[in-house]
């Protein structure tokens, strides 16, 4: 009697410990393919991760965050709901020129994200909350350059592509915005 009691103890023991092991294994695995980050230093390893330079979604993004950008903010989140990859900084008012002439040349659409036509075009100034505008509210002055959109049908963004490049000249801000769902 007192040997079954000790075997059905250890039986117990085992399958607890088992199952402590597999869901221990389970959140590493899941913590494994979760690439999100907000960490800088992250940025060339997501673009690499996204085939820059060769994706035209990503033309006017950066190689690398500029050693004198200040203010930076970085958002990369892949899951099952899709890719969103944010980046926004303060530099000097040159390069501010520089992105908004380059941007001007490509964009297929360009404008305020409050403007009327914006939310044909996939710009919804509510999206542009990641770059915490809450206190502050968007830049009056910022334009957005939509570089690449892919709606889901005409229309339709509930599922689609979108890269877009912000300046504002007021609070000396780029950012850049690129979203697949």
């Amino acid at each position: 009697m007192k040997k079954r009691t000790v075997k059905n103890t250890a039986i117990v023991v085992t399958i607890i410990l088992l199952c402590l092991f597999l869901v221990l294994l389970f959140r590493a695995a899941t913590d494994a393919l979760d690439p999100s980050t907000e960490d800088p230093e992250d940025y060339p390893s997501v673009l690499q991760s996204l085939q820059y330079p060769g994706t035209s979604a990503l033309a006017l993004f950066p190689d690398e965050i500029p050693e004198s950008a200040e203010e930076v903010y970085f958002s990369y989140n892949s899951d099952m709901g899709g890719t969103s990859l944010c980046l926004k900084y303060q530099t000097d008012l040159d390069s501010i020129q520089a992105y908004r002439q380059a941007a001007a040349q490509r964009a297929v659409w360009s404008g305020s994200p409050t403007q009327a036509d914006a939310k044909s075009m996939g710009v919804y100034a509510e999206s542009l909350a990641v770059f915490d505008y809450a206190e502050n509210g968007i830049p009056s002055d910022l334009t957005v350059y939509v570089i690449y959109q892919n709606p889901y049908k005409e229309n339709d963004w509930n599922h689609g592509e979108i890269s877009l490049v912000g300046v504002s000249a007021d609070s000396s801000e780029v950012l850049f915005v690129l979203e697949d769902w």
